[in-house]
């Protein structure tokens, strides 16, 4: 028995057979990614080169404008460089052992010393008028005069250059001018600053910036011909009072009451060149004439201040002294200024405990006053305001130097003061040839 294949079998799963017999694998490459990482290389690298082609030009053009600009630069005129050495101007003189700004250097050392200090409110047409009136009166050809500012400001330096520079035009021209006419050429006394010297008192150098030759500029001028006037120096409160020594018993410090911290250095330094000292605020009064004429004889321990009364509601009258002008001898001056800024101190340490408003420098210095313990190395001397008066609405002629008045105090009327002096001034020949503001009070006129 056998089983044998048969043909129809052999034919029926002859595809069987023959399909399961083996496979037929086909590849294909991979045409696509490889054409596609060359075109992606070469982008790469052009960017690359782009860049680099950029990166060229730039810098080339970047020598390029240097390169033109240094020659344009090089190819100017000379007097192109005028306007540029103008402002590098020459470095200011120092007015005192590498502190302050020595503004106009006096010709001789003076007598007396002025202390002037500027609140934080004064404007520039304030110390104009300040200046203007102090320069012209007969105390600047015997004093020197400090100022004392809470910041140096650049406007206050041009003023100071302007009205100096002034001061000396109209000088050299009321020299020349003839007397022939019935009225001055200037609005002030010029005697007292052109009074010769005589040949065998010699004149000593002001303590202010570093002794110089004197400069005989004008024709015949010899040393005892040369015009008397006083220095002008000016200082800021960090130069004269570095660390605010007040600041630690009170948020805020005035300029009012700064100002006594700033004394004690310049008194300090000052005390033996000088014989009367005058504090002054420069905002409420201006100096017309010398107030220190009828006090000059006194003794060096004396001080006079000046006193104000006014009348309540109910018709009482209050009597406090006026801490805008205070002036004496350099002893006495010296110690009420002490005196003044411990009284300060003490004040505001009180105050602050107790959470009270800081007192005011009249309060302080009323206090002060009344304290005959404090004070009992100065004589005090107490003078009513009758020597003072305020800008009437004409034209004042307290402005002149010939009245009986010192001091002249702004703020009293509802005018213009300086408008109303400015007047005054303008109405001399002299006087409205030298100011230039003087123009414009002509054309209104």
């Amino acid at each position: 028995m056998g089983f044998g294949r048969t043909a129809a079998d052999s034919h029926a799963h002859g595809v069987d057979g023959w399909g399961m017999g083996g496979f037929l694998l086909i590849f294909f490459p991979p045409e696509n990614d490889n054409r596609r990482r060359p075109n992606f290389n070469f982008f790469c690298q052009l960017r690359r080169y782009l860049l680099r082609a950029q990166l060229i030009v730039s810098i080339s053009l970047l020598l390029f404008f240097s390169a033109a600009l240094m020659c344009a630069i090089n190819s100017l005129p000379s007097t192109a460089a005028v306007p540029r050495r103008k402002v590098d101007s020459p470095p200011r003189a120092h007015a005192l052992q590498g502190m302050g700004v020595l503004n106009r250097r006096g010709t001789g050392a003076m007598n007396d010393v002025v202390f002037a200090h500027a609140s934080e409110s004064v404007t520039s047409n304030e110390l104009r008028m300040f200046l203007r009136l102090f320069l012209r009166s007969n105390l600047a050809a015997r004093s020197d005069l400090v100022l004392i500012f809470p910041a140096r400001k650049p406007s206050s330096d041009e003023v100071i250059l302007q009205e100096t520079h002034y001061f000396s035009k109209i000088l050299s021209l009321s020299r020349q001018s003839s007397g022939n006419d019935s009225r001055p050429p200037v609005s002030f006394d010029v005697t007292p600053f052109l009074k010769t010297r005589r040949k065998e008192k010699r004149r000593s150098d002001p303590i202010w910036g570093k002794t110089t030759k004197p400069n005989f500029s004008g024709d015949g001028e010899t040393e005892s011909t040369l015009p008397n006037y006083g220095s002008v120096v000016s200082f800021e409160t960090d130069e004269l009072d570095p660390e605010n020594s007040l600041s630690g018993f009170m948020d805020h410090v005035p300029m009012s009451l700064r100002r006594w911290a700033c004394y004690p250095i310049l008194m300090g330094r000052v005390k033996r060149n000088y014989k009367h000292i005058i504090l002054i605020d420069i905002k409420t009064v201006a100096l017309v004439n010398d107030p220190m004429t009828r006090f000059r004889s006194n003794p060096p321990e004396s001080i006079v201040i000046r006193s104000s009364s006014s009348s309540s509601s109910s018709g009482r009258k209050t009597r406090w002294v006026d801490p805008d002008v205070i002036m004496g001898g350099t002893r006495g001056v010296r110690r009420l200024s002490n005196a003044m800024l411990m009284s300060l101190v003490r004040t505001s340490m009180q105050q602050h405990r107790r959470k009270k408003a800081t007192a005011s420098e009249s309060d302080v210095l009323n206090r002060l006053i009344e304290n005959e313990f404090v004070l009992s190395g100065v004589n005090l001397m107490i003078v009513w305001d009758d020597d003072e008066a305020t800008v009437p609405e004409s034209s004042s002629p307290l402005l002149d130097g010939h009245s009986g008045s010192n001091l002249v105090r702004w703020g009293n009327v509802n005018l213009d003061s300086g408008s109303l002096a400015m007047k005054h001034i303008c109405s001399f020949r002299v006087d409205s040839l030298v100011y230039r503001d003087c123009r414009r009070f002509q054309t209104l006129s």
